[in-house]
């Protein structure tokens, strides 16, 4: 969002979403089973497809994955999520409006 687009009386903050390091994943899980991942029914994926998963990922050159859908920009090759500009209401630092 550029400066001029931003609303007077307010004041932005940075949103970002959570990702996860697909090595960091595999170095933490040596020796134990990965649980982390479930299929689009919402059963668990067993640790070998959960490892299949994350070997296609890193096949592709990512280095991170999004926790839940990508949001907009997010950068599997490192920095995921970019940030989203939130508006909070100035005299009401409690309340948090849409993501702009």
């Amino acid at each position: 969002m550029k400066s001029e687009e931003m609303e007077k009386g307010k004041t932005y903050h940075e949103k970002h979403h959570m990702c996860m390091s697909i090595e960091g994943c595999l170095r933490n899980h040596k020796g134990k089973k990965i649980k982390i991942f479930t299929n689009d029914d919402g059963s668990q994926t067993s640790d070998k497809e959960a490892r299949k998963y994350l070997a296609e990922c890193q096949a592709k050159g990512w280095k991170v994955i999004p926790f839940g859908e990508p949001c907009e920009g997010f950068d599997y090759f490192g920095h995921g999520c970019p940030g989203h500009l939130i508006s909070v209401t100035v005299n009401d630092p409690e309340t948090v409006n849409e993501a702009v």
